[in-house]
């Protein structure tokens, strides 16, 4: 492993995250404040799937990045050159039928089941059509996104999330000194932006990379490999995407754009911290793959232990301060708290755990290739979130109990994983649950005992000042506890050489 990239690379992406952070709460502040809760909710329940693309883009690159990362070992730019260009059709492929499915069943939920103020039909349409359009860019911007993180180029990827975050915030600007029909003119601006991004990565990348090229395909059975694995790799993050929105749509037919409004905000913090995570999936990813195709056991392994304890510790970090002071931040952060913001952010907190447990082992499907089981049966899992959440709703129970059921399936999402990799003996489960999940669910349990006691001795504080002392003693617990002797003693030695 080149460890010395892989930390410059996290450098680069935890740069990049802290500036969208920040651009991403403020936006969300003032795009509440000028657009007003209902079209804020109207925005979130028709235009959600902008928002997820935008988040699970990385992933959706991953199909063609693998390919890339194979072949980079036999150093063949021919051969990337042809795999370039399969993902390029793939992509398109995509779009196509993103377009079609989108727009005939957003269509019909519009004219249907939309429960929406009676003026804001028209607006609707308008969300959705320019949604769809802003998807499409971001969709066919994947190739030249995976020849970017294949490449390890996080500089420039940091650097012109940077440049998307700044020019989002330039739109909630706009906003603010127009009087026509804010909602209509935000979506034409944000297609706008994600045309700009594809842009600009398309030219970056033909600039720099020679295999960024459209060229003759001469082995169709790499096509087949490639259309399989994307197929399989978009089934399963089109189930997640589905099963979000669809959740989304079901909050609005039983709760109302208020309701959607409340998601939208937490979904704003859930894709932050999602961000985070993602940062080192897109870091570690690319040298894993790498590592898996040399044949290199034993560091793929230590790898996957690695990447799991950082995923889960980075995550617990930021979760648990914001579980325990839920209510305090939101109250600081947006001047207008619609309902159910609060309990609804704490489910969503449990969710991402099991997420940030899933991120690294599924690298391992990714390097290996096995994805069609996997894809279908989690697929399966996530898409009985609707299901489940629909039958509870006409049942009469609260739109709360959606985000309870999301926190079951993620849970069962997992084991499943677990069992598919040991069925497809992909990984020794009695050694990664004795080295790696032992160690992670230790920890979280300390930790998470540790803030109960201090949020009750520190009683009345000021919040901020409790959240930095549950910082100081959480980063310690975890750094003591969940590292070998041997890690600790690297860490050490780089700060000394560093400070010396």
């Amino acid at each position: 492993m080149n460890l010395k990239r892989l930390s410059k690379n996290v450098l680069f992406l935890y740069v990049r995250m802290l500036v969208l952070l920040v651009v991403m709460f403020y936006t969300s502040r003032v795009l509440l404040s000028e657009l007003g809760v209902n079209d804020y909710g109207l925005y979130n329940v028709i235009g959600g799937f902008v928002l997820l693309f935008s988040s699970l883009r990385t992933l959706f690159s991953t199909a063609i990045q693998r390919f890339i990362n194979y072949e980079k070992v036999r150093e063949g730019v021919k051969r990337i050159q042809e795999i370039f260009t399969i993902g390029v059709y793939i992509h398109l492929a995509i779009s196509l039928l993103f377009i079609v499915l989108v727009e005939l069943i957003g269509i019909w939920f519009i004219s249907e089941k939309l429960v929406a103020e009676p003026g804001r039909i028209s607006a609707a349409y308008w969300v959705l059509h320019f949604s769809v359009l802003s998807s499409i860019a971001l969709i066919m911007t994947v190739p030249y996104d995976a020849l970017i993180i294949a490449n390890e180029k996080m500089n420039f990827y940091a650097y012109v999330s940077v440049l998307d975050g700044v020019l989002r915030l330039l739109v909630v600007f706009f906003l603010i000194y127009w009087d026509y029909d804010k909602l209509k003119l935000y979506v034409v601006l944000i297609f706008i932006v994600s045309l700009i991004m594809r842009f600009i990565n398309m030219a970056y990348c033909k600039k720099s990379f020679p295999e960024c090229k459209i060229v003759k395909i001469s082995d169709f059975r790499l096509v087949k490999e490639m259309s399989s694995f994307a197929a399989w790799n978009f089934l399963g993050n089109f189930a997640y995407s589905v099963s979000h929105e669809g959740v989304n749509i079901l909050l609005n037919m039983f709760g109302g754009t208020s309701v959607n409004a409340a998601r939208g905000i937490v979904y704003q913090v859930k894709n932050a911290l999602s961000t985070i995570l993602m940062n080192i999936v897109v870091a570690v990813d690319p040298q894993g793959i790498t590592l898996y195709s040399e044949g290199k056991k034993e560091e793929f392994s230590y790898l996957m232990s690695l990447y799991t304890r950082i995923v889960t510790f980075i995550y617990l970090m930021m979760a648990i301060p914001l579980f325990f002071y839920t209510s305090d931040i939101i109250k600081f952060w947006l001047d207008q708290v619609p309902e159910y913001t609060v309990f609804f952010l704490r489910c969503i907190l449990l969710c991402l755990f099991f997420r940030a447990l899933h991120f690294p082992v599924n690298l391992v499907f990714k390097a290996s290739g096995k994805m069609k089981s996997y894809q279908l049966i989690e697929s399966v899992i996530l898409i009985s979130t609707l299901v489940i959440s629909y039958i509870a709703l006409r049942m009469g129970f609260s739109v709360a109990s959606v985000f309870i059921i999301m926190f079951i399936i993620e849970f069962v999402n997992y084991i499943n994983i677990l069992w598919l990799l040991k069925r497809n003996s992909l990984m020794d489960i009695y050694l990664y649950c004795k080295r790696v999940l032992s160690i992670v669910l230790l920890v979280s349990i300390v930790v998470v005992c540790e803030s109960l006691f201090l949020l009750k001795i520190l009683g009345d504080m000021n919040f901020v000042i409790q959240i930095l002392i549950q910082l100081f003693v959480i980063g310690t617990t975890i750094f003591m506890s969940g590292f070998s002797s041997e890690e600790k003693s690297k860490v050490y030695r780089l700060l000394t050489k560093k400070f010396r």
